[in-house]
């Protein structure tokens, strides 16, 4: 199976990025209390409710090194990620929106010039978060991106290439059970499709919890939806709400565990779609899934679930072009040769899981520089 690759971006999809572009070159929002960064330094964060955000932050930092080799910069990257609150998805919106903030917030405390929200439960909740910021300062908002644009653009692109073909594309997001329940991605795909949006069917499956200090149970959520586009043409929506996954990552569950899991979910998930049905592409929309990765396209390619050259779309290339694109937007000051490369990404959190995160961390990225990982208080908005 293919990856999909971050390209062009889809025109029909009405950002909520315009406020980036009315930002001054450079200039980096400030608060009172805020810490007073070097200004030669390009200071940028990624938020998460815990680790799955890093995958982003390490793009970011792909990104960054590409174009310290072309003279921008300098650059620092570091990773917010709310592991005291963890999992967001059985949260409120009101919780959400609140933790949240509190991490986003921190990072821009800490001088950070732009914050990207790599967490997609926290990003259903992005119009509430854009309140709470501007409480304090009226420019974060205009600093603070969504993970959920970018995301359905990337699916757009093989939805609209089925539907010029054929009369039906089938799409699957996986994601955690605030964004199920919110139906954030159907919505985006219906209004990027130009259509009316119709609310789906949510079935609930009740499994043992792993993290049993967590409870002795918890809730994988299948939901389906049909999206209609003209007369004749249709996008069926699925999406599958795995329990446990992201417990499993942030509290150091073993490989064979885990391998169990995914097999064990998907199979349960996956027979509630129609048998027919094979999609066109699988959005993994949760930043922590890409520690599963190998293991769901597998999953799917012997359940016969895809079709051929299905995109497996997953968010942190998509955060880190987004980066790039809207920091040369910014028509930035460049050197007349390499600029030194950014650091790891350091990781703040608000847990005390650091010993967890530092082992999952070597684990996927065995040859950089181990980060510092620090505990941080995130102070809740009032």
């Amino acid at each position: 199976m293919k990856r999909a690759a971050p390209g062009l971006l889809v025109a029909t999809l009405v950002l909520t990025i315009s406020g980036f572009l009315s930002a001054r070159p450079g200039s980096a929002p400030q608060a009172a209390g805020a810490k007073s960064p070097d200004a030669s330094v390009y200071r940028v964060a990624t938020f998460d409710s815990g680790f799955g955000g890093y995958f982003t932050a390490k793009e970011i930092e792909k990104q960054a090194r590409a174009l310290s080799a072309d003279g921008y910069g300098p650059f620092l990257i570091a990773h917010y990620g709310d592991t005291t609150n963890i999992p967001y998805g059985e949260k409120t919106p009101d919780e959400i929106a609140k933790f949240a903030s509190a991490g986003i917030l921190a990072a821009f405390r800490d001088g950070n010039r732009d914050v990207y929200i790599a967490c997609n439960t926290a990003s259903t909740q992005f119009d509430r978060i854009r309140e709470i910021l501007r409480a304090e300062n009226p420019s974060y908002p205009n600093h603070t991106y969504s993970i959920i644009d970018v995301s359905v653009r990337e699916v757009m692109k093989t939805v609209s290439a089925k539907l010029k073909s054929g009369d039906v594309a089938t799409v699957a997001i996986m994601a955690t059970p605030a964004p199920v329940k919110s139906e954030t991605y159907p919505k985006f795909l219906a209004r990027a499709l130009g259509v009316a949006f119709v609310p789906g069917q949510i079935t609930v499956m009740s499994q043992p919890r792993w993290l049993t200090s967590k409870g002795a149970t918890i809730d994988s959520l299948a939901y389906a939806t049909q999206l209609s586009v003209g007369p004749t043409k249709k996008v069926v929506v699925y999406q599958l709400a795995p329990a446990n996954w992201v417990d499993m990552i942030e509290h150091g569950a073993s490989d064979a565990e885990k391998r169990e899991a995914v097999r064990r979910d998907l199979a349960m998930l996956l027979g509630r779609t129609k048998p027919g049905d094979r999609f066109d592409v699988v959005g993994e929309f949760c930043t922590h899934y890409p520690v599963f990765d190998a293991m769901i396209q597998a999953e799917y390619r012997r359940l016969g679930k895809v079709s051929p050259n299905a995109p497996f779309v997953v968010q942190g290339p998509l955060m880190g072009e987004l980066f790039r694109t809207q920091f040369l937007q910014r028509k930035p000051a460049r050197a007349a040769g390499p600029v030194p490369p950014p650091a790891t990404p350091p990781f703040y959190m608000s847990g005390t899981n650091i010993e967890p995160i530092r082992a999952l961390i070597k684990a996927i990225f065995p040859n950089d520089p181990e980060p510092p990982i620090e505990h941080r208080e995130f102070v809740i908005p009032k």
